[in-house]
């Protein structure tokens, strides 16, 4: 009885740190070089036994992407146990200090269809944006301000003209080209987006399909 309740307390330890390693995941986009700045802040990610049960648990948003990368997660953990089962509890040690690699290599896998879908998406966006000629495009970025910059400009611009933008805080490639497949019309006159980056060349890159004639920097900082 109390091995088995040792053995509970301990795969429950291990699904708390499996879904705050994915909600970091999500958190940081998906992004290795996100995630890896982040690892070496987190004490949680890194240290084996330091999140305990009684610790709060932190939950991804349960994206259809999420819910995918949280089967295939889960998945792999039950075959693995299933395989290693006459030595469970030296597994569950091992795993417990891989677990983060373990997430790593579940979210890279799932990269792969990701990558495909994103590059398609990127492409129906630019064909989208060519068949535009007269629109007009403001692209915003910096460190801060994208967002507020963006709604005083729609609600100037919408007095005179029909004006699409971006909702929230959308500001990736794959955020303003699923903006655009899903929102921009034929009666828009202007299209205003953020563009955000956080390395060299990501503005380049999102320019290729959203093409902004117009560019707003709100200001730099370190």
């Amino acid at each position: 009885m109390i091995k088995t309740i040792g053995f509970l307390i301990l795969f429950l330890h291990i699904l708390q740190r499996i879904f705050f390693n994915l909600y970091l995941w999500q958190l940081k986009e998906y992004r290795q070089d996100r995630y890896l700045e982040e690892f070496g802040r987190r004490k949680r990610i890194i240290s084996p036994f330091s999140s305990l049960i009684l610790n709060k648990w932190s939950f991804p948003k349960f994206t259809k992407k999420m819910i995918l990368l949280l089967g295939l997660t889960l998945g792999l953990l039950g075959i693995m146990i299933v395989i290693f089962f006459d030595n469970l509890l030296e597994f569950i040690l091992i795993f417990e200090i891989l677990l983060p690699l373990f997430v790593a290599l579940c979210v890279l896998i799932m990269q792969i269809p990701t990558v495909i879908l994103k590059k398609y998406i990127f492409w129906r966006a630019e064909l989208k944006r060519k068949s535009f000629k007269d629109l007009k495009v403001i692209g915003i970025t910096g460190s801060f301000g994208k967002s507020s910059t963006k709604e005083f400009l729609f609600d100037i611009l919408s007095l005179k003209f029909k004006v699409f933008k971006t909702e929230g805080n959308v500001n990736t490639e794959i955020g303003n080209a699923g903006a655009m497949l899903r929102g921009l019309k034929k009666e828009h006159q202007i299209f205003i987006c953020e563009l955000a980056a956080y390395k060299k060349g990501e503005i380049k890159s999102a320019c290729k399909f959203v093409k902004p004639q117009i560019g707003i920097l709100t200001g730099i900082n370190q």
